[in-house]
């Protein structure tokens, strides 16, 4: 390797960790453990909460108890994270400190108008919360119910909000500093770990799925349960990339190779799939001699990855074989062309040259993923094969065209609404509660209803976990008590407090630290630390710890029973407007309503069915009907884009009027799939088909029949009788 090469690989995360995987792997069997992780971060969470305690109380400032509660809502296993979730907490506060001081300056002596402002302001923090994604969505969040902490408190005594304000934002300061702190000095993790490995994890699997993938196609298996796992890796690493920004520099500088290596995934999978699709058709209904030829083409392809996945896992190693075979498949597919029966039917003949070409694809791709995935990796991509001349026209392309291969987004502002009008309804709802009753606590509703109906807004189940949440809000109910009115009274100095404190915050750190019951242990800190007299001056009265216990009741009573009644995120509706936004970009890519990017389908169709897909599993039949759609669009996407795109470079002239209107047609099915749609749509994607036999000379060969493979491909979608193109899954939304 040559010393500029050298240098690079030295400021790559992930070139130092190829270098000492095996040895890190030797040393590190023991506390990779979850038990020893699960250890250490309950160690810093309780040392992170003490510190900040103390930190406060050495200030003076009035609160000590929301630094510790910053501390565990910002505390993460991985340094990033921590770092990610702090920032935007922190610019969260700060914004809604801001507003709050607004609020409260303008609408003082009109409570009304003070409300109606407050709701204005947690319908549109709510609905970003919703709209965006991963650590910025945490930012709205704390945006939207800091103005409870602040702003309520003070609306009977206006002249004191710029200072709470000041105190809130300083004690929350403090909280994520000593999160920060701990986390990056006691056993520091870090996210390019993470990424790495995570690297490193998806691409054995997917080599893993092409290597078995000609015996499970025989066996009639077609890996929809492989494209779910791909779906969600594909968003997740796209979030463990995004939140490792603040914590590497040289995490940054890969920032677009991973875009890159995330799109490169999406597109060879996307491919994968379709030429699955493509042989199960021909198993099924087509000539069982072509399907015979292309697993024939397939199986040598499938061997050299059963080679990476024997002991050779690494991509660069991979690339030379690839090579080899693409460089053999030419002669197989001549030689196999000569001996097809002259018999053969126009039909048949296209779904040869259509697989060839799906495989053709496929292979290219794959080498692609690997030449990007070997560069991430820190690994030096030989010249051979022309591989490291295409690693170059790659990182040209990256600077050239670098905005584009950003994660796009996409969010139903319908859903977005209604998460917003969700957010008003539980404060309208307790402040009119406080507003009627005039109960000296009645702030305590609004506060936990507004924040727990921001704070689980964006969540697969909110309604589910606020059972949790309220579980464990009453298991923190006497840890309350016995250390409020028993055990804090007996502290004489700090030390002894936070000798105190240890056992119920490693009890709570670690509830919520367990995926199966973090929302226990979300419940139990907030009790805890809302309840428990952890201020400047100890102050210990059991009625009113009872009536705050009963408004937090109230709060999350409320909040849970709006998230039953408007759960976005599941339940029947809620699908339908997935797949309908789904079907809405296909009719839009069809009818040329904006040149939609393969990249950008690819991403936002993912996110759009995320939380689906991020569970790693489909619930029900509903959510197979969804994840159905999804693929579908991915399928039918790509050849609908390949073929605008040829339209586009092509000869306006020369191009007949069939494409446009079988694209036309294909947008009415997307528009409204029904039985009678999808004939019109094969009917008018076939008379292309015809018309481009005795197309214009002008459009050329290549052209032709790039057009007319894209074209037979959207056929053989369309004929499927295993589709949901008819419309007859819309029984299951």
């Amino acid at each position: 390797m040559n010393s500029a090469a050298t240098t690079a690989n030295s400021s790559n995360p992930f070139a130092k960790a190829r270098r000492w995987r095996a040895l890190w792997r030797l040393v590190s069997a023991w506390p990779s453990s979850a038990n020893f992780a699960s250890a250490i971060y309950v160690t810093k969470v309780v040392l992170a909460a003490l510190l900040a305690l103390l930190i406060s109380l050495a200030l003076n400032l009035e609160s000590p108890r929301t630094a510790m509660f910053s501390v565990y809502l910002v505390m993460q296993a991985r340094s990033g994270l921590v770092f990610q979730k702090s920032y935007y907490r922190l610019l969260g506060t700060v914004v809604g400190a801001v507003v709050s001081v607004i609020l409260i300056g303008a609408f003082a002596q009109t409570p009304e108008l003070f409300f109606i402002g407050f709701a204005l302001w947690v319908a549109l923090c709510t609905a970003g919360s919703f709209i965006f994604r991963n650590f910025q969505s945490y930012g709205f969040v704390l945006a939207g119910y800091t103005v409870c902490f602040v702003a309520l408190p003070t609306i009977d005594a206006p002249t004191q909000v710029f200072d709470v304000a000041v105190t809130r934002v300083l004690e929350m300061f403090v909280g994520v500093f000593c999160a920060a702190v701990v986390s990056d000095t006691l056993f520091p993790q870090r996210m390019a770990d993470v990424v790495h490995g995570a690297l490193v994890r998806r691409f054995q699997d997917f080599t893993r799925v092409l290597s078995q993938a000609p015996a499970q196609l025989r066996a009639g298996d077609t890996g929809k349960a492989a494209m779910l796992r791909f779906a969600g890796d594909a968003l997740g690493l796209e979030a463990a990339h995004t939140n490792a920004g603040l914590e590497s520099s040289d995490l940054r500088r890969l920032q677009s190779h991973l875009q890159l290596l995330n799109h490169e995934f999406m597109g060879v999978t996307s491919t994968l799939h379709a030429f699955h699709q493509m042989l199960r058709r021909l198993q099924q209904g087509g000539d069982p001699a072509i399907a015979t030829a292309l697993l024939g083409f397939y199986e040598p392809f499938s061997r050299v990855c059963q080679l990476a996945n024997g002991g050779v896992p690494e991509a660069d190693v991979l690339l030379p074989k690839l090579a080899a075979w693409r460089s053999a498949l030419g002669r197989e597919v001549a030689t196999v062309r000569e001996q097809l029966p002259l018999a053969m039917t126009r039909t048949d003949r296209l779904d040869f040259d259509t697989g060839v070409e799906l495989l053709e694809r496929l292979g290219d791709e794959f080498r692609a993923y690997c030449i990007t995935q070997a560069k991430v990796s820190g690994a030096e991509v030989a010249g051979e094969s022309g591989d490291a001349d295409l690693a170059t026209e790659r990182a040209a392309q990256l600077q050239a065209d670098a905005d584009s291969l950003r994660f796009s987004t996409r969010t139903d502002p319908v859903l977005a609404l209604l998460a917003a009008l969700r957010g008003v309804g539980v404060m309208a709802v307790t402040a009119g509660f406080w507003l009627a009753s005039g109960w000296s606590w009645g702030t305590g509703p609004i506060i936990n209803g507004v924040a727990s109906g921001t704070v689980f807004a964006a969540l697969p189940s909110p309604a589910k976990l606020i059972r949790q949440v309220l579980i464990g809000w009453c298991f923190a109910l006497p840890l309350g008590l016995i250390w409020n009115f028993l055990l804090i009274p007996q502290a004489t100095d700090w030390i002894g407090l936070c000798v105190l404190l240890i056992p119920p915050l490693a009890l709570i750190a670690w509830l919520a630290s367990s995926p199966k019951w973090g929302g226990i242990g979300a419940g139990m800190y907030i009790s805890f630390m809302l309840h428990t007299s952890l201020d400047r001056s100890f102050n210990a009265n059991l009625p009113d710890f009872l009536d705050a216990c009963f408004a937090d009741f109230i709060g999350f009573a409320v909040s849970g029973t709006f998230y039953a009644l408007i759960d976005l995120n599941a339940g029947p509706w809620g699908r339908r407007r997935i797949v309908g936004a789904l079907r809405q970009q296909m009719v839009d890519v069809c009818r040329g309503e904006g040149r939609l990017r393969r990249e950008v389908l690819e991403s936002t169709s993912r996110d759009l069915v995320q939380r689906i897909a991020t569970r790693g599993q489909l619930a029900d039949e509903t959510d197979v009907w969804v994840f159905d759609w999804l693929l579908t669009v991915l399928e039918i996407g790509r050849a609908v884009i390949d073929l605008r795109a040829e339209m586009d470079a092509a000869d306006a002239d020369a191009l007949p009027l069939s494409l446009a209107f079988a694209l036309h047609r294909l947008g009415d099915l997307f528009s409204a799939p029904t039985p009678a749609s999808r004939h019109s749509a094969t009917l008018a994607v076939e008379a292309a088909i015809a018309t481009l036999d005795g197309a214009d000379a002008r459009l050329g060969n290549r052209r032709r029949r790039a057009l007319i493979l894209d074209l037979h491909f959207i056929r053989c979608a369309l004929v499927d009788p295993v589709s949901v193109l008819d419309g007859k899954g819309g029984r299951h939304g």
